[in-house]
């Protein structure tokens, strides 16, 4: 099964893939970044790439100077596909699903989604909108 990866062919960490994780990976010039790049034209926090249910995505995550897939502007979030180009100031990104045979390690696709959000509880709704027919109930029979 084939693995997610950015992999930079303009820039900083030119050559070099970055595996897309549940964790998604986070570019920008903040060293807590998964790629931290030296560019005058990041945000310290410029973009995410994400692993959703419904395949890759790349998200602005509020910069000054724009996310770009194949040259277009990315405005708030947009689906990328492998051949992608993901620009950030002069570094470009290409997105790549790799064969685990073309890795030094497999990985299974399956452990890199997300885990699921957990629902929840319906029972605060409910009470809340018991509580208000109570208090609509008691209004109307006390002739307000």
């Amino acid at each position: 099964m084939s693995v997610p990866h950015l992999l930079c062919v303009s820039g900083g960490p030119q050559g070099k893939r970055f595996l897309i994780g549940p964790e998604g990976v986070r570019i920008g010039r903040d060293p807590t970044n998964t790629v931290q790049i030296s560019d005058p034209e990041a945000s310290r926090f410029h973009a995410e790439v994400t692993l959703r249910e419904n395949g890759l995505w790349v998200q602005d995550t509020g910069s000054r100077n724009g996310v770009f897939v194949n040259d277009r502007r990315v405005t708030s979030s947009k689906s990328i596909s492998p051949g992608d180009r993901v620009t950030i100031g002069a570094h470009v990104f290409t997105v790549e699903l790799i064969e685990p045979e073309d890795e030094e390690h497999t990985v299974d696709l399956s452990s890199l989604m997300p885990p699921p959000s957990p629902a929840r509880p319906l029972w605060p709704i409910l009470a809340a909108v018991v509580a208000l027919l109570a208090v609509a109930a008691g209004l109307i029979l006390s002739g307000r």
